[in-house]
C-alpha cells in the first residue's frame, strides 16, 4: 500500500534543527522528530481531498474543474517502482516555478485534510477562510489559521494552519508566518463549546514537502505558542453546516437529472457521475439537508438576512448522522484498499473513481 511519510515535532525549533541533523530516513537518533509514522494513503484518497479544496467559497466546481483538481493530485504525486513510496510526480518536478508554487499550496491543504481525518478524526473540517463559513471576531488582530474541527474522539479543537512546497523542507520564514497565524486567535467558539489553549485547544502546523526532494513527507509541527493575540472567534455552528455542504447540495441539485443512488461498501449515496468519478453525499445526510434546501439556492448567501432559529439545531442533527456513518471505520488503516476505488469522507462525502477496472488506468494512478 503507498504511504507517505508522516512525523510530528515538539516546536518550530525542532523542525528547524531537525532538518539540519537529518542524513536519511528514518531519521537519525540526534534528530528532534517526536513521533515517526508511515501513513497509508490510497490515490482515490488525495484525489477526493483535492476536489473537496476546489469548492472554495461555496463554489459548485464544474466538470472541468473537477478534472482539473483531481488531475493536479494525481501529476504531482507518483508511486515508487517499490509500490510503498509515494515520490513526487515528474510533470511536477518539472514544471515552471510559479506552477509548483500553486501545486504546493494545494498540496498542503490536503495534507491538513488527511491528517484531519486519519489522525485526529475531525468529521467537519472548517475552512476558516471560507467567506460562507461565518465568523464572529472580538479583538484587533484580522489574522488567521486555515481550518479549525474537533476531534469526534477526543473531542479537543484543532487549528490547523497548511503549508506546502516542492523542496525538501518548508523554510523557516513560512514557518515562522504559520506560527502567527495560529498564534492570532486566542479562542474559539463552536457547537457551544469555547476552545482555548487551557481548555482542548490544539494549534499545529501541517507541513508538506519532498524528503531529498522526492519522497513525499508530512510534518505536524505544534508551534509552542505562549504568547496569543486578543483575539476570539465565534462559529454559528448550525448556520456553519448550511454553508459547509452547500457546494455538495448544489452540485447534486443542478444535476438533478443525472442524479441517482448508488449502493457503496454496504452505504447509500445519493450523487451524480462528473468527468471520471461518481461524487456524492450520504443519503441520510442528504435526506437532513433537504429540508433546507431555499438555503443552498439564495446566490447572495452572505447579504441575506438568515433566520437563525430557522437552522436551530441543525449542527446536532448533522453530528448524530456522522456518528453513525462514521462507526467501526479506520480511517488510519487502508492496508487491504491497495486497489480501493472510492474515499469515504469522514463528512459523509464520497468521490468514486468510475473505470478503476482497467489496469492501465489503474496503474497511472497509483
Amino acid at each position: 500500500m503507498p504511504y507517505i511519510q508522516y512525523e510530528t515535532y515538539d516546536s518550530v525549533d525542532d523542525y528547524v534543527h531537525g532538518y539540519i541533523h537529518e542524513t536519511s530516513l528514518p531519521r537519525p537518533a540526534n534528530s528532534f522528530v517526536n513521533t515517526r509514522l508511515p501513513l497509508d494513503v490510497s490515490a482515490i484518497e488525495l484525489e477526493c481531498a483535492a476536489i473537496k479544496i476546489g469548492a472554495f467559497n461555496g463554489h459548485v466546481l464544474t466538470t472541468m474543474g473537477e478534472i482539473f483538481y483531481a488531475s493536479m493530485a494525481r501529476m504531482a504525486l507518483d508511486i515508487g517502482a517499490n509500490g510503498s513510496d509515494v515520490l513526487k510526480g515528474v510533470d511536477y518536478a518539472n514544471a515552471e516555478a510559479s506552477v509548483k508554487t500553486s501545486i504546493s499550496y494545494l498540496l498542503g491543504m490536503t495534507a491538513a485534510e488527511i491528517v484531519a481525518n486519519k489522525i485526529y478524526n475531525i468529521d467537519l473540517l472548517l475552512h476558516l477562510k471560507d467567506s460562507r463559513i461565518t465568523v464572529r471576531r472580538w479583538g484587533t488582530n484580522r489574522m488567521s489559521p486555515d481550518f479549525f474541527g474537533v476531534s469526534t474522539t477526543t473531542h479537543e479543537g484543532y487549528l490547523l494552519e497548511a503549508k506546502g512546497t516542492h523542496d525538501q523542507r518548508v523554510d523557516n520564514p513560512t514557518i515562522n508566518g504559520a506560527k502567527a497565524q495560529l498564534r492570532a486567535v486566542s479562542s474559539i467558539i463552536y457547537g457551544g463549546t469555547r476552545y482555548a489553549r487551557t481548555n482542548r485547544l490544539n494549534r499545529n502546523i501541517i507541513a508538506l514537502s519532498f524528503y531529498r526532494n522526492q519522497q513525499a513527507l508530512i510534518s505536524n509541527i505544534d508551534p509552542d505558542e505562549y504568547y496569543e493575540y486578543s483575539c476570539e472567534v465565534e462559529i454559528q455552528n448550525d448556520k456553519a453546516m448550511i454553508e459547509y455542504y452547500s457546494h455538495i447540495y448544489k452540485l447534486i441539485y443542478n444535476n438533478k437529472k443525472g442524479f441517482f443512488s448508488k449502493i457503496i461498501n454496504n452505504k447509500e449515496y445519493y450523487g451524480i457521475e462528473m468527468g471520471e468519478h461518481f461524487i456524492g453525499i450520504y443519503s441520510e445526510l442528504y435526506d437532513v439537508l433537504e429540508k433546507y434546501e431555499r438555503y443552498y439556492l439564495i446566490e447572495d448567501f452572505e447579504s441575506m438576512i438568515f433566520d437563525d432559529k430557522a437552522v436551530e439545531g441543525l449542527f446536532e442533527k448533522i453530528s448524530k448522522v456522522l456518528a453513525r456513518f462514521n462507526t467501526g471505520k479506520n480511517y488510519s488503516d487502508q492496508s487491504n484498499n491497495k486497489f480501493k476505488n472510492y474515499y469515504q469522507s469522514r463528512d459523509g462525502i464520497i468521490v468514486e473513481l468510475l473505470d478503476y477496472k482497467d489496469k492501465d488506468r489503474m496503474e497511472d494512478i497509483q
